[in-house]
């Protein structure tokens, strides 16, 4: 891929033209070479995310993100231990009460899920779209 020095806009190495502003891209100045940044795939990042909780964001390049995030959906499994055991020595009023708070954690759980796997797909997409804008990396 080749910039053009006037306006910046990236071409094949085979152009010998600006498309855009009509420079000479090979000339006086030497026209600048630009390297091509890997894409990150949205089927990957979903399926990444889908597997384990914020792994498709560490496949994106926010690492913070997805260990903030895999920490987070720990705390419903420790609750799900708690209650499994402690659901063994409860009477049938108890259970019934912690059975419901189970069920809301769970529902909540779930819709964090759901938008954890909507995020890495976001943040692939935005990755792919500043990728290509700037050619660089793009956090």
């Amino acid at each position: 891929m080749i910039k053009c020095q006037k306006c910046g806009n990236v071409f094949p190495d085979n152009s010998r033209f600006c498309g855009v502003c009509g420079a000479q891209l090979y000339g006086p100045t030497p026209a600048l070479y630009v390297q091509k940044v890997d894409e990150k795939e949205p089927f990957l990042a979903i399926i990444f995310s889908f597997i384990l909780a914020g792994l498709g964001q560490i496949y994106c390049g926010k690492i913070a993100r997805g260990l903030v995030i895999m920490v987070i959906s720990f705390v419903p499994m420790l609750y799900v231990m708690t209650f499994a055991l402690s659901g063994i020595m409860m009477d049938h009023e108890d259970f019934m009460s912690a059975m419901w708070s189970f069920a809301i954690v769970m529902l909540l759980y779930l819709v964090f899920w759901v938008w954890q796997i909507y995020d890495a797909y976001q943040l692939s997409v935005k990755w792919n779209d500043e990728a290509e804008r700037t050619h660089t990396k793009p956090w």
